[in-house]
């Protein structure tokens, strides 16, 4: 799986249930924007609420944190797609590490 702070491949949802955008990689170690809960709502709500399946809206103005993260906690990448004032935030089904 390539990870980079390329925007393509820059997504990812850590294994504590978190999704980050990678801003620098060096060997094993990344540094990344993690994006706090109390920015992401569900996409929808019916028939079940879609933070079930992780797929998130963003807000654009989102509060994030840049930490140093492990590639081994990297659980698998993710897609960040503009969506109204925001972004809609999923895991990629088929990318699981």
């Amino acid at each position: 799986m390539k990870l980079s702070s390329n925007r393509r491949d820059s997504v990812v949802q850590l294994k504590n249930g978190k999704f980050a955008e990678i801003v620098a990689r060096q060997d094993n170690k990344l540094s990344c924007k993690v994006f706090r809960r109390s920015s992401l709502r569900p996409l929808f709500l019916e028939p079940c609420s879609s933070d079930l399946l992780d797929i998130y809206v963003l807000e654009r103005s989102g509060k994030t944190v840049v930490v140093e993260v492990a590639q081994e906690d990297v659980h698998r990448k993710a897609l960040k797609l503009p969506y109204h004032n925001g972004y809609v935030i999923m895991p990629l089904a088929h990318s699981v590490l």
